[in-house]
């Protein structure tokens, strides 16, 4: 199977567990209801940010081990992918706002010790979101493990479920009312 559809087919089942509907009611949290829009201009300035850090995060992993498995569970990949949905979520507030240049970066070891998106307290996503990501990344690897076990613990893995987990960050700011 081609790269594309493999981030394709991903990115729609993380995107459907994360809707909220009756089917989805553990793992939904967006409403498809965006409150804050961005111009064409500033969502491709957007997107290449955003895929510039998560491929530096992916580098900063790739270069601290060879053995990418081991690496990705001493650090807990799943704290790895709440780190990039908050750093999703920060980067579309700081593009929605209009801050220049954007202040965000992504450094490994911070996210041992990551206490949310760098904003203001109330457009933090709460713990019930939070555990919905969860939730999702649970299910993201099951759903990969049965579907894709080759991709397990590859460099393509990882960045993709960053590249999610960036993505669903930057769909929850777009529904928070800023």
């Amino acid at each position: 199977m081609e790269e594309l559809e493999f981030y394709n087919d991903m990115y729609r089942y993380a995107f459907d567990l994360a809707v909220f509907d009756a089917e989805h009611f553990e793992t939904g949290f967006l409403t498809c209801n965006p409150q804050n829009g961005i111009d064409n201009e500033k969502a491709l300035e957007l997107v290449g940010s955003s895929m510039y850090l998560l491929r530096n995060i992916a580098k900063q992993i790739r270069d601290a081990e060879a053995d990418l498995n081991a690496y990705v569970s001493q650090l807990s990949f799943g704290m790895m992918f709440q780190y990039c949905f908050d750093k999703g979520v920060e980067l579309m507030f700081h593009y929605v706002k209009g801050t220049t240049p954007i202040p965000t970066t992504f450094y490994v070891p911070d996210c041992m010790t990551n206490e949310g998106p760098d904003i203001p307290v109330q457009y933090q996503p709460g713990d019930d979101v939070i555990f919905r990501l969860g939730s999702i990344f649970h299910e993201l690897k099951e759903y990969c493990k049965k579907k894709y076990p080759e991709r397990i613990g590859t460099e393509e893995y990882i960045f993709c479920f960053f590249r999610i987990a960036a993505f669903l960050g930057f769909l929850y700011c777009s529904e928070t009312k800023l």
